[in-house]
């Protein structure tokens, strides 16, 4: 017999997104700064502006991401609250459990090639 305790998931451990959002945001301020010095360089940009594009995918990419935890989040306690009010087959419990591990391996895999890419 399998029993599962609901409770653990009361106060899960949600990755800490916050270090990644600090370095965004000076990445961010030095390209602002950057932009507002207007300077002519003597050289070719065009390596300057591809990293600007390519920290511009990354900042679009992690927003994404950010969108797709907070939605996983939103699912996980939704189906808490549905287990710990409903009576539901163990089935039931077990394919939604599997479905819920499977999506954060997702979200732990493209997290992880997020910041790698950073």
């Amino acid at each position: 017999m399998v029993t599962i305790n609901l409770e653990l998931w009361e106060n899960s451990n949600f990755p800490q997104l916050d270090i990644l959002e600090n370095r965004t945001n000076e990445v961010l301020e030095a390209f602002n700064k950057c932009r507002k010095l207007e300077l002519e360089l003597q050289e070719d940009d065009t390596e300057i502006k591809r990293f600007n594009i390519s920290i511009n995918t990354l900042i679009e990419r992690r927003a994404q991401e950010s969108y797709k935890h907070s939605s996983y989040s939103k699912n996980v306690a939704i189906y808490m609250e549905g287990f710990s009010k409903e009576s539901e087959t163990v089935e039931t419990i077990l394919i939604i459990l599997l479905t819920l591990l499977s999506e954060a391996k997702d979200r732990r895999e493209s997290t992880n090639k997020l910041r790698q890419d950073y």
